[in-house]
Formats: C-alpha cells, sequence, structure tokens
C-alpha cells in the first residue's frame, strides 16, 4: 500500500508544470489551460437608441457601466460595451439594432409597388412628391432616351385632361428609413430611372452618393446619445463613431 501512495504521488508531482525564468521570461514545461475568473452576461437586444440611453442612465447595474465604450458600427448597429477586464476583455452588455425596412435600391420594381415604397419607407422631401407625381401620371408607352447634356429620360404626363412632355429628374434627393427613427434621416443622391416591360412601367433608385450617407448617420446617432444620456453618465463616456 505504501508503494502504491508512494506512486500516486510521485506521479501527481510529475504532472505539475515547471516553471522556468530565462532571460526576463517566463516558461513553462507543460501547455496550460486558463480558467476564467469571470462571469460574463448575455447583452440585452433592443431596437431604439433610447432603450439603450435609459438603460445607460439608470445606473440599474451598476459598476458595470461605471466606464463603458458605445461603439456605432453602422447605421444600424450600436453596441454597449465595459471597460476592460484583468485579462483586457470587454464585456458586450448591451446592442440596439434599428429595424429598418426592406427598400429596393438598384433594381427596377413595378410601379404601384415603387409608389407604395416611396410613400412608407421614406422621408416626406421634396424631391419624393415630385416622383410620386411623375409615376403616378406618367403615359405608358411614352418612355424615351436621348441625350442632352449626361444621358436622361423623358415620357409623357397626364395634366388634366392633356398630356405634357418632361424629363425625368436626375439625380433625385431621397431620404429612406435607413437608421434609427430617433435621428433624422439622412438625404442622399438616387438615379431614378424608368422602363417598359410588355407595357408595364417600372421604376428603379440606384444609390449615386457613394455611402457617404452611413458616415453622417454614425455622427447624428453620436450627437443624439451625447443629447439623450444625463451629465454624470457621459462624462465617464467615450463614444465611438
Amino acid at each position: 500500500m505504501d508503494l502504491t501512495r508512494e506512486a500516486l504521488e510521485f506521479i501527481q508531482r510529475s504532472n505539475e508544470p515547471a516553471i522556468i525564468n530565462h532571460m526576463g521570461n517566463s516558461y513553462s514545461d507543460k501547455e496550460l489551460y486558463k480558467i476564467d475568473n469571470y462571469s460574463y452576461p448575455v447583452p440585452l437586444k433592443v431596437s431604439t437608441l433610447q432603450a439603450l440611453a435609459d438603460y445607460m442612465n439608470s445606473g440599474i447595474d451598476g459598476d458595470l457601466v461605471s466606464m463603458f465604450l458605445v461603439v456605432i458600427d453602422s447605421p444600424t448597429q450600436v453596441k454597449l460595451l465595459s471597460e476592460v477586464d484583468d485579462d483586457m476583455n470587454r464585456m458586450h452588455l448591451f446592442s440596439a439594432c434599428a429595424g429598418t425596412p426592406d427598400i429596393k435600391f438598384g433594381s427596377f420594381i413595378d410601379r404601384e409597388l415603387f409608389n407604395i415604397q416611396l410613400q412608407s419607407c421614406f422621408a416626406n422631401t421634396e424631391d419624393r412628391a415630385l416622383l410620386l407625381d411623375i409615376i403616378s401620371n406618367i403615359e405608358a408607352g411614352t418612355i424615351a432616351e436621348y441625350t442632352d447634356d449626361g444621358f436622361a429620360q423623358k415620357a409623357n404626363i397626364k395634366r388634366g385632361a392633356k398630356y405634357e412632355t418632361a424629363k425625368m429628374p436626375n439625380p433625385v434627393t431621397l431620404a429612406p428609413y435607413r437608421s434609427f427613427p430617433e435621428i433624422e434621416q439622412v438625404p442622399s443622391n438616387f438615379v431614378f430611372r424608368l422602363r417598359e416591360d410588355d407595357g408595364r412601367i417600372e421604376c428603379g433608385l440606384f444609390p449615386a452618393d457613394g455611402g457617404a450617407w452611413q458616415l453622417e448617420s454614425r455622427q447624428r446617432i453620436k450627437d443624439w446619445l451625447i443629447s439623450a444620456l444625463s451629465p454624470h453618465v457621459y462624462d465617464n463616456t467615450v463614444i465611438l463613431a
């Protein structure tokens, strides 16, 4: 029995890692696996900036949000992260994800669907009203293309009992709902095109601002959050846009 106990103790000792110091660095003769000492919460998920601001102002989780980062990943994604812990990790505490409509850009859709999309998925602007007027009164079979000072289109538009030939506006400035409802939607330029398919009029919007609206949307999200946060909360906050 004594020999067996001694053998087990020897095996146990032989499995313990040996730590070797060499030229200021520490090395182990065995692979080690770290056991985390922290329990990370599942991030809360919401769809508005207001919910995120309310959470941050409430102080409900105390020290968890005493120091934190608000990371604006995109016009529709904002994350709240804690300060780094002893292992240089951050807790993902909160996520806000905007629920935006599925707008058909870069393709042609039926005139009626295009009309509905303009009214339900775009803020009310001067060019939106102009497009609604055009597509509601355009006469089938009259769409034509011509070269003036660029590539353009024209079509007959009904005005009362008469028709008049009108040049299609290009580019048009529109403000689609592409970010959180709390901020003013960013307008950007689009190329507006018409075409006919078996007598059916189809319309298309093609983005023409190179994605610049995304940078402006992030900035507006940042400005909104700064104004919505209590001063004692914002004083300890770093906002990344």
